[in-house]
């Protein structure tokens, strides 16, 4: 009598292989739109803490009289571009100490807009009280906001 042998050869099918990449794809598809709005939240949040850090650095630096001078920050507000942000010596930004600057770029895909008159804030020297204050709205392209609110007395608040 005849013994038939079959041989069993382990490994996937095509068929296995394609429903495998078919959930592959799906997830991904999934995943994509959940990582673009986290990106766009993790750089919001990045841009606004760095501007209330150097808005309150100017603030520190007036009231403490450092190379005796006031600081201030200038809001560079470009709708078209990235914005820019910049931290001055001096009285005013027109007659800044430009070599003591300290610069910034916004993402591009976060806007600005501002309430603050001149888009110019200035700290003056010993006691630190802004020449301006209001709100610096930031606005993402996952349409998340936060808004940076600078008081009279000029602490930096964001909400």
């Amino acid at each position: 009598m005849l013994k038939k042998r079959f041989i069993r050869i382990n490994g996937f099918t095509f068929i296995e292989l394609l429903v495998v990449l078919g959930i592959f794809v799906i997830v991904m598809a999934a995943a994509v739109p959940a990582y673009s709005g986290l990106h766009a939240s993790s750089l919001l949040n990045e841009d606004v803490s760095q501007v209330v850090q150097m808005m309150r650095m100017a603030r520190e630096y007036s009231r403490a009289g450092m190379h005796d001078s006031a600081y201030g920050v200038y809001f560079e507000i470009n709708l078209s571009s990235s914005s820019r942000i910049i931290l001055y010596k001096g009285d005013s930004f027109a007659t800044r100490s430009a070599g003591f600057d300290q610069a910034m770029t916004i993402d591009s895909a976060i806007t600005i807009t501002s309430t603050i008159s001149g888009n110019e804030i200035n700290f003056a020297l010993g006691s630190g009280l802004p020449s301006n204050y209001g709100d610096i709205y930031f606005l993402a392209k996952n349409r998340q906001d936060k808004t940076v609110v600078i008081n009279g007395q000029g602490f930096v608040m964001v909400e």
